[in-house]
């Protein structure tokens, strides 16, 4: 390691300081953007989005049923659907039609199903927008769900599940969602396949579209470069004809995992890959009775904190962990959940239950000290910061996001509400952390070598289920003081200052390394700043243990820096370090009010790495497991 530090041989070679351009590049003039909200006398709701600089027009359309909704004899029945839509209508009966037509337009279609959801979306060209929308519209007032098609489609969705059966993700939620309660929903297989999904599905598959896909259960986004009368103009033409039937959405069960009574749930995983990795679950509060104050992502913001005396830094200190993460969310309105993942290392893999005993234990502290108002606040003031000068975003899934948001939030809200945190509320606060005890949590431990005694069905998964109590149960809920640990401090990086700067060429420096001249640029008219540092040397690509050492160097920098920068990342600034073959490229960028603060503390620790030898180990055991 010393020796990739010490060969360095450290040189500005280019200084790029621009205002942040975005991927999507209508960012620059995103106040030309007009959003009209409506609703069509069928009952569909529609969010209409008016930009002259997006490149193509997009379309999405959202129904307000999933795979939870799927008969108990017909599991797999909404994904089927959502395949068998885009087969033909009355009026473009040809089934590929549709996709040949956004094929010869520039465009592109796609969909998925969700747990409550079913979202349908695509992207054309400007040209193709009024057609593509006659077609698209269509498929949900007259498709044709041809039975000539039906086999093939299963064959499709069981293709799909084939590919996800080797999938760690899908195999795990497949699995934590079998321990749900006797007959819940949540236990049903989404996906579907060949048996689930055997016979004539034709009656159920009729009975589903009627029963469910009604415009009064659907939501539209549109957007596009059109005028917005011209977009509402387009809407009422194509939407108006869905029509409107009573549709009634079974009632969910929202207690879908009981908590035990002195023990807690241990569902141990066995993984096809090597992972390593720990997950806390927990039933909480009915999370969309608190949009205004968002408590799943002010405890999130607590518990996933990274900074000095947090769970993260102590967890990192005795060598348990390699990362941490923490939040809140549904599955639907009435499933909620709150989340603590974490990646391990050997040791913690090991030591597991000294992981849980730190997570209880913080969760603890801060349910003592209660939710201070400036943790609210500082979480507040940066979504607001990243609202108002986010960049405008465009295509396909950025507009299927927003028919996926429409079903959760108002037409009066929809612009606003999802992206704000209006209110403090200690009260909601409690009750999410009351829902974070021991009883109420399933223990997930999933790794390649845990010993099972247990297979799921369709996934072929093998697991293992305990309900632990005793002294282990004991220790880990003792509530033992434990040093090192805190009460996040007031972020004083948070800008407030925000603001755009007219300026004009000015030499800031010239001596014998070199001479450079600065403008800040108001063209993409955001208060932000990149700055690009190529740091030469041409030992990085001399060998390959020195790429490995050099990419070591990087992991070791970051860690050495994440405590401290931390509190300047939650204040919208970033940095990252790369290779290649000029040597190492230092990249920092964000709001630019406080960017030289974080300039100051990335580059003086570019050569002084400051990481014991357990992180270090940690970090080198990382890289040569990805190696193999």
């Amino acid at each position: 390691m010393d020796c990739i530090v010490k060969k360095l041989n450290i040189f500005l070679l280019v200084l790029l300081m621009t205002f942040l351009l975005s991927v999507t590049v209508e960012a620059v003039k995103g106040d030309k953007r007009e959003t009209k909200t409506f609703s069509l006398n069928n009952g569909l709701d529609i969010l209409l989005i008016s930009d002259p600089d997006v490149h193509r027009s997009a379309a999405a359309l959202s129904i307000g049923v999933g795979h939870l909704h799927d008969p108990v004899e017909k599991q797999g029945l909404a994904h089927y659907l959502e395949h068998m839509l885009f087969l033909g209508t009355k009026e473009f009966p040809e089934v590929g039609s549709f996709k040949k037509f956004l094929d010869e337009h520039s465009g592109g279609s796609n969909a998925y199903t969700g747990g409550a959801l079913t979202n349908y979306f695509f992207q054309v060209s400007h040209e193709g927008f009024d057609v593509a929308l006659d077609r698209f519209s269509d498929f949900f007032k007259s498709p044709l769900f041809d039975k000539k098609y039906s086999e093939r489609e299963v064959k499709a969705v069981n293709n799909e599940h084939q590919k996800n059966k080797l999938n760690d993700g899908w195999r795990g939620n497949f699995i934590s969602n079998q321990i749900s309660e006797s007959g819940h929903p949540l236990t049903k297989f989404g996906t579907g396949n060949k048996d689930t999904l055997s016979g004539d599905n034709r009656p159920a598959l009729l009975d589903f579209y009627k029963k469910y896909y009604s415009a009064s259960n659907m939501k539209l986004a549109l957007i596009s470069n059109m005028p917005v009368q011209s977009l509402i103009d387009i809407a009422q033409k194509h939407f108006s004809g869905i029509p409107r039937r009573k549709v009634s959405i079974p009632v969910m069960p929202n207690e879908y995992r009981k908590p035990l009574n002195g023990k807690f749930r241990l569902l141990k995983i066995k993984t096809i890959k090597d992972v390593r990795s720990l997950e806390v679950d927990f039933p909480t509060i009915r999370l969309v009775e608190y949009k205004e104050s968002k408590p799943a992502t002010i405890v999130g913001s607590l518990i996933g904190h990274e900074g000095k005396g947090s769970l993260l830094s102590k967890l990192k200190e005795e060598g348990l962990v390699l990362s941490l993460s923490a939040g809140g969310g549904s599955s639907h309105p009435d499933i909620n959940s709150f989340t603590i993942s974490v990646s391990l290392t050997p040791k913690g893999l090991d030591n597991y239950e000294r992981i849980l005993e730190l997570i209880f234990n913080y969760i603890r502290m801060i349910s003592d000290h209660g939710i201070e108002e400036y943790t609210f606040k500082e979480n507040q003031t940066m979504a607001q910061i990243n609202f108002d000068w986010k960049n405008p975003d465009e295509g396909m899934g950025f507009i299927a996001g927003k028919a996926a948001l429409l079903q959760d939030f108002s037409l009066e809200n929809i612009n606003t509400l999802p992206f704000l945190i209006k209110k403090y509320d200690p009260t909601a606060y409690k009750a999410l952390l009351d829902t974070l005890v021991l009883e109420n949590a399933l223990v997930v431990l999933s790794h390649k070598n845990v010993v099972t005694d247990k297979v799921a069905p369709y996934y072929d998964a093998e697991y293992s289920l305990e309900m632990v109590g005793g002294n282990i149960f004991e220790k880990i809920n003792s509530g033992s003081k434990v040093s090192g640990v805190f009460y996040q401090e007031k972020n004083n990086f948070i800008p407030h200052q925000l603001k755009l700067l007219d300026d004009k060429p000015h030499l800031v420096r010239q001596d014998d390394v070199a001479k450079v001249w600065f403008m800040y640029d108001n063209k993409f008219k955001q208060p932000k700043v990149a700055l690009v540092f190529q740091i030469e040397t041409p030992k990085v690509y001399r060998s390959p243990k020195n790429l490995e050492l050099a990419k070591l160097y990087e992991s070791a920098v970051r860690e050495g820096l994440n405590e401290v920068v931390y509190p300047i990342k939650e204040a919208g600034l970033s940095y990252s370090l790369s290779t290649n073959k000029k040597g190492v490229v230092l990249t920092l960028g964000g709001y630019s009010e406080r960017i030289g603060d974080l300039i100051e503390l990335v580059t003086k620790n570019l050569k002084n790495i400051n990481i014991d030898e357990q992180k270090f180990n940690n970090i080198k055991e990382v890289m040569t497991r990805g190696l193999k």
